[in-house]
């Protein structure tokens, strides 16, 4: 079967799975909404398009259903990270033979904010992350885009080493009291957690590498960072969603979703990983 026989299936599924209507763009502004998403908002955007269900060119229609809903004063911050600029030794899922490392560290082009794509990042932050007036930060393989205002404070500047320290995207987040969303997706790629796990600390440090431009030119740059391990988020999601009093949800399309507090999830996971790591 061809790539494009599969991908004609997966929409086919999806077709299937919308109850012999189309969602109207008007019925997810609402649901979003009802969920607790307003303008002026400040969000975290974790986003599953396949969830949703079938909209027409949906992950543009639903990149802009985002936008709209935090309006001028708002700002969106999705995850638009590249786990293929990696070191290829640290590579597991899934892992290359040994003997093609050296190649594959001098052939990885530099990362570049405007055109390295993300890695499974979603197809709404793929659209979020190129849209007029959206940001995104230059850590080499975690950065950040946000659109919206403030948009450039809130992604500039990194620490190559610790990329989810309080100078990252996350302790800005953190700052502002931001919202996270989950549209379709859950707790196991909870990116606020990496901010607890930091400020916890004893994190393993891990040798490692990522392709850079450095004076214009490129460069396979190494270096030992912050090993971030999320095994555990879906245990500490599960903990929290009894005791969170930010808590909301709801549906967008045929998705579940999450609406909480940065903060409040950062703190409890905290404390969490305190008593149970």
């Amino acid at each position: 079967m061809s790539s494009v026989d599969t991908l004609l299936m997966s929409e086919q599924d999806l077709i299937n799975k919308n109850d012999e209507q189309v969602i109207p763009a008007s019925s997810l502004r609402m649901q979003l909404c009802d969920l607790g998403v307003n303008e002026g908002d400040c969000l975290l955007a974790h986003t599953s398009l396949s969830k949703i269900g079938w909209i027409p060119n949906g992950a543009q229609l639903m990149a802009e259903i985002l936008i709209e809903a935090v309006g001028r004063t708002g700002l969106i911050c999705v995850p638009t990270f590249c786990g293929q600029n990696t070191d290829p030794a640290n590579w597991s899922r899934p892992p290359v033979p040994q003997n093609w490392h050296d190649e594959i560290r001098n052939s990885m082009p530099a990362f570049h904010p405007d055109y390295t794509p993300s890695r499974k990042m979603g197809a709404i932050n793929e659209v979020l992350r190129s849209m007029p007036g959206a940001v995104r930060g230059a850590h080499p393989r975690s950065s950040f885009a946000a659109i919206g205002e403030g948009a450039r404070e809130m992604v500039e500047g990194f620490t190559l080493e610790s990329e989810f320290d309080d100078h990252s995207a996350l302790g800005k987040l953190y700052q502002k009291d931001a919202k996270v969303l989950f549209l379709g997706t859950g707790f196991a790629n909870c990116t606020c957690f990496h901010l607890a796990e930091h400020r916890v600390g004893g994190l393993h440090r891990l040798p490692g590498g990522s392709a850079m431009a450095v004076n214009g030119k490129r460069e396979w740059v190494a270096f030992v960072a912050d090993d971030y391990c999320d095994d555990d988020f879906e245990e500490i999601g599960k903990a929290f969603i009894l005791n969170s009093k930010t808590l909301q949800t709801g549906k967008v399309g045929k998705a579940e979703c999450r609406l909480f507090s940065f903060r409040e999830a950062v703190d409890f996971a905290q404390n969490w990983m305190i008593k149970n790591r």
